[in-house]
């Protein structure tokens, strides 16, 4: 039986016609008006009827499956900001590739010209960025193959990625680490050298760490509860060392007590509970690295020194998993550069300090 919704998008009403069958096989179209839609999915159940599939991939439009994933709970499973950032990548390739395009005619080579075209474009600035539309892309095409199964192969496997900016620093060396500190702390945003050492100590996420309220944090055990995290799990961080120090003092400059425990914890204002969303000190954290004197060094890599530091402890890898909040052992191997850690002479001491269980 055929599903005919109503769609709203930029003003613009389109209706949506959704075929499922037992055999999953699924097919969606959209249309200007509801008879055109109704029309086709009498047509299509008819075909399906006798027997007639041969040609069931051909007929689903790119416009349709970006559709379909966004309003998919596979999309709505992600966090917040990663939904923000995958519709907008998504919406890019509708708009460069063309929503009126079936599925199964997209090319390779068509998304490695569409990929070409991303440098030239307001806001992308490196290699990292076009790779985070190609796997914005690469999701899209995965549901299509493997929920609305309207593919066989994604064409995405046989376009080739760029190569990851070489020279990039991922891991504070001591020197490093003492000038950044220095930086922050002489930071015109009092938050900006408490986030950052909270982040070196724990390992949060960056939307992990905005997203902290003082009901989630309880100093005495050094644990951070994250709500909601990525992928929707809820789990517990730690933090211990320099980081329980520094959020203890934090708390203690905003008067945070044992009697007034709620709020965000980098919220601006002296009353808790106005702020609801946190924004990034954006602009003191990249004053406070170009006076560092490290550009190449952006917030997430503040992640990527906490588990090479943490695994250069001695960390196991069910450890760096749980520290990380990963699912999969495989994800933290991208985390931990044991190499740049020895090559950096990072001291012992500021590690332990630093990461002390």
């Amino acid at each position: 039986m055929a599903t005919i919704s109503k769609r709203t998008r930029g003003g613009r009403v389109r209706w949506l016609a959704q075929i499922r069958r037992v055999d999953s096989q699924h097919l969606a179209r959209t249309f200007d008006t509801r008879r055109e839609a109704e029309a086709w999915a009498r047509s299509e159940e008819s075909r399906i009827d006798r027997g007639d599939r041969s040609t069931a991939d051909r007929r689903v439009l790119f416009g349709d499956v970006a559709g379909l994933y966004l309003d998919s709970q596979e999309f709505s499973d992600l966090a917040p900001e990663t939904q923000r950032n995958r519709r907008r990548e998504i919406e890019f390739w509708c708009s460069e590739v063309g929503a009126s395009l079936k599925v199964s005619a997209l090319t390779a080579s068509r998304i490695e010209a569409v990929a070409a075209t991303l440098r030239n474009r307001p806001g992308v600035k490196s290699a990292a960025t076009v790779r985070n539309y190609l796997a914005a892309l690469g999701a899209l095409l995965e549901y299509a193959r493997r929920t609305l199964r309207v593919l066989d192969r994604s064409p995405l496997e046989a376009v080739r990625r760029p190569a990851p900016p070489t020279g990039r620093v991922e891991v504070l060396s001591d020197d490093e680490f003492h000038r950044l500190e220095a930086a922050c702390r002489a930071s015109f945003d009092d938050r900006l050298w408490p986030m950052v050492i909270v982040s070196l100590s724990s390992g949060l996420r960056q939307g992990e760490l905005l997203a902290l309220s003082w009901e989630h944090v309880n100093l005495g055990r050094g644990a951070l509860y994250v709500p909601d995290g990525k992928g929707g799990l809820d789990r517990r961080a730690w933090i211990s060392g320099r980081g329980v120090e520094e959020l203890a003092a934090f708390a203690a400059l905003r008067g945070v007590t044992a009697s007034v425990t709620r709020g965000p914890v980098w919220g601006r204002n002296a009353r808790f509970g106005e702020e609801t969303v946190c924004n990034h000190p954006r602009k003191a954290w990249e004053r406070a690295r170009a006076e560092a004197g490290l550009t190449e060094f952006d917030w997430h890599s503040l992640r990527h020194t906490a588990a090479s530091w943490f695994a250069s402890l001695g960390a196991t890898e069910r450890e760096l998993e749980l520290f990380l909040g990963h699912r999969s052992p495989r994800l933290q191997r991208t985390y931990v550069h044991l190499g740049q850690v020895i090559e950096s002479d990072v001291a012992p001491l500021v590690v332990a300090r630093i990461l002390s269980r």
